[in-house]
């Protein structure tokens, strides 16, 4: 396969922010800003047993979150979220005035008592309310009008942490910002259910898509109904940027160094054409897209590759 070499766009430096929190979230707004979180005290996302290691729900004694975007060449101190007992994976701005942070995991006890792992938060850092958005979430990203896409990953599809009916069965759900539900995928002809939403982008306020196991197709949705799906040729990616009838991959489960572009073909045929090895970039440490635009965060420097920029 041809290999093409090009340089990643430098974005900012968060050496500073890295340094005074540790980084547990890192995302796109919808209109292509990075917003990421460090927690400031030591993290208690994890639970050691005697039959191996599990991700804990809420910590002890409660976790500091400051939430940063990043404007143009440098970051800004969005909020600071103190005492919050979940542990965060996901910080997107709901609206103009809120911040909607997440944990990927809910435990389910009973059904009055189980954890609404959706975190709703003025910009001044006051708790505002709650949402459940189940557990296993691969994904979260909101529209600029505000609904909030979830995309899950097997055990979220499945069931565990209590979940015998789970929430995500689906594997991608659209809500309000009440939590109802106004959209959740269900698979037509030619395409099978989602096991595992590996890669999730939320393009426009009416486009989505989203690549998944066990089939590893690309499906666009406009305006929650499914108008067309791709057989793409790489397997196991964890982000993907789009761009007309383009997509850039990255990496696969054998090759998370490199990036894929691949054409979108009639027929529900997909073509790779290079395999693109970006030049300033020794180690892809997180790798997310929003519409045409793929982000890297590598080491403490953040790049992005811009799909349209890329084809010329």
């Amino acid at each position: 396969m041809e290999i093409k070499s090009i340089e990643a766009d430098f974005v900012c430096d968060i050496s500073r922010e890295l340094a005074e929190g540790e980084l547990v979230a890192f995302s796109c707004q919808n209109n292509r800003q990075v917003i990421f979180a460090t927690a400031q005290k030591e993290l208690d996302y994890r639970e050691e047993r005697s039959h191996g290691s599990f991700a804990k729900t809420t910590s002890k004694a409660g976790q500091d979150y400051s939430v940063y975007l990043v404007n143009e060449d440098q970051s800004i101190l969005l909020c600071d979220v103190v005492n919050e007992p979940y542990n965060i994976h996901f910080a997107q701005l709901l609206g103009n005035d809120s911040l909607l942070l997440s944990c990927a995991r809910s435990r389910y006890k009973n059904q009055d008592k189980f954890d609404h792992n959706g975190r709703l938060y003025s910009l001044d850092g006051k708790f505002q309310s709650e949402l459940l958005l189940g557990d296993g979430i691969q994904d979260l990203q909101v529209s600029s009008r505000g609904v909030i896409w979830t995309s899950y990953f097997d055990e979220g599809v499945l069931g565990n942490y209590g979940w015998d009916n789970p929430v995500g069965a689906s594997g991608l759900i659209a809500w309000d910002k009440l939590g109802r539900k106004r959209y959740e995928y269900n698979p037509e002809q030619g395409l099978d259910h989602i096991l595992d939403c590996y890669a999730f982008n939320l393009e426009a306020d009416e486009i989505a898509w989203f690549y998944y196991y066990t089939e590893f197709q690309l499906v666009k949705i406009k305006g929650y109904q499914v108008v067309d799906y791709w057989n793409i040729p790489v397997s196991g990616s964890d982000s993907f940027a789009v761009y007309r009838n383009f997509a850039l991959f990255h990496g696969g489960y054998d090759d998370k160094e490199h990036l894929y572009l691949v054409q979108l073909k009639q027929d529900h045929k997909a073509k790779t054409l290079y395999k693109i090895q970006l030049t300033n970039i020794s180690v892809l440490d997180w790798v997310i897209a929003r519409g045409d635009t793929m982000f890297i965060l590598s080491g403490d420097m953040i790049y992005k590759v811009e799909l349209a920029r890329l084809l010329g």
